[in-house]
């Protein structure tokens, strides 16, 4: 019996491994695609800004896979992505990762006990949103950071609107999709 336990509780290590490396690896090859559109179609890197695609992915992990896969996810994304490509900006990296651990821990955290639902999204999104705005404010007014600005706080909120949106319909879908089509058995 103990044998059996013990093939288990490495099996749901070796999966939780397995998501977490494939929602990282999601999180850091979605931006550069986002990039490549924008830069072909003239706007650079601001569709990325616009549609936050790192978000995306980080957000499924911690709804699907639950707390501790979700706030690896969100830590480990932004900072690989930046010594592969620079983006996230060095300036920003540190507010970016902030929110997108905020982001995959509270996915996790609010869907243990019970299932996916958009005000849980909505209610992460704020959550996750509020810890960058605070990160912000302690760089600029506690430790003196010329860097960044308060200002910010309103510039990324107001450009990552249609990426929230974007959100809502790809977040609430996945996690639909998954939920009726039972494809994935997973322990939060």
């Amino acid at each position: 019996m103990s044998n059996r336990i013990g093939a288990i509780s490495a099996q749901k290590v070796l999966q939780k491994a397995v998501f977490a490396a494939f929602f990282t690896a999601f999180s850091i090859i979605l931006p550069q695609v986002f990039h490549a559109v924008g830069n072909a179609l003239g706007i650079s890197s601001a569709i990325g800004t616009a549609l936050l695609p790192m978000h995306l992915p980080v957000l499924a992990s911690g709804f699907l896979c639950g707390p501790y896969v979700g706030l690896f996810v969100g830590i480990a994304s932004p900072v690989i992505s930046h010594f592969i490509s620079a983006m996230p900006a060095m300036t920003v990296l540190p507010f970016i990762t902030i929110e997108l651990a905020f982001y995959g821990a509270f996915a996790g955290f609010l869907t243990r006990k019970s299932s996916y639902s958009i005000a849980k999204l909505i209610t992460v999104q704020i959550i996750g949103r509020a810890a960058r705005a605070l990160a912000v404010l302690a760089a600029f007014y506690i430790f003196g950071s010329s860097k960044i600005h308060p200002a910010a706080i309103a510039e990324f909120i107001k450009a990552g609107i249609p990426g929230i949106v974007l959100q809502w319909v790809i977040i609430t879908a996945a996690i639909r999709y998954f939920e009726k089509n039972k494809n994935y058995e997973y322990d939060r």
